[in-house]
């Protein structure tokens, strides 16, 4: 955390510096110190926010998907990287797209920054979601696995996918409009495709681990109970009708 906090805090006061000129939106960098300023703002925001939405939340995601059934240590590693690493890389990452969106003064293109807003809105829902699964337990989850559960895992991957569009709209449009670099090389495209390919092989990959998890589950909840042994069944449809 002392790393990125070297790395964010420069960022951060960068991006203050560049909106320092006053409190409403400007028309765009007017001198070429400015749009100096200006493209390292940006610059800066695109890696962050590759950095958090590419590689730190799908790491997450792909660790408590493959270690769960094996490493009870595994929900301490999911949330040290959720939050306490990709915590601090999104929310500066974003901030400062919004402050260079803020300093430019644009409204020609209102999908990034839109979906950005949306996209840390989820990101903090979905923390905050996964934080009441562990810490508050209703007396169904003694029963069978609370939907809950099921909503936190599809709300992961809509964050990683929507993060992938995001990442896709900030180099594909945003770069080449406001930049005024041109277009990225082609290769840049098709290592998206790549990585959007690879996350979700991967993930898939550890959904063969899903059964497992399962067993484990019902066996915390029925402890006793041998493998395949269909009694704890009969208990849940006994509890149900009580």
């Amino acid at each position: 955390m002392v790393v990125l906090s070297r790395h964010l805090l420069p960022a951060l006061a960068l991006a203050l510096a560049a909106t320092a000129d006053g409190g409403t939106p400007s028309t765009g960098p007017t001198t070429p110190a400015d749009f100096s300023r200006f493209q390292r703002l940006v610059i800066v925001h695109a890696l962050l926010s590759t950095l958090g939405f590419a590689i730190l939340l799908p790491a997450g995601a792909l660790l408590a998907r493959y270690l769960r059934t094996s490493r009870p240590w595994w929900y301490s590693a999911h949330w040290l990287v959720q939050l306490a690493f990709a915590g601090p890389v999104v929310a500066v990452g974003v901030g400062l797209g919004f402050l260079a969106n803020h300093a430019y003064g644009d409204t020609d293109s209102p999908v990034h920054p839109t979906l950005g807003k949306f996209l840390l809105g989820l990101y903090v829902f979905q923390c905050v979601l996964g934080a009441v699964i562990h810490y508050i337990k209703p007396a169904s989850a003694a029963r069978r696995r609370p939907p809950q559960n099921y909503a936190h895992g599809v709300l992961g991957l809509l964050v990683v996918g929507l993060g992938m569009y995001q990442i896709r709209t900030g180099y594909a449009d945003e770069w080449p409009r406001l930049l005024r670099y041109g277009a990225l090389p082609q290769s840049v495209n098709r290592l998206w495709i790549a990585w959007c390919v690879i996350l979700p092989v991967a993930y898939a990959g550890g959904l063969a681990l899903l059964p497992k998890q399962y067993r484990r589950e019902t066996n915390a909840r029925y402890p006793g109970v041998a493998p395949g042994d269909k009694t704890h069944e009969l208990r849940a449809l006994q509890e149900q009708d009580a």
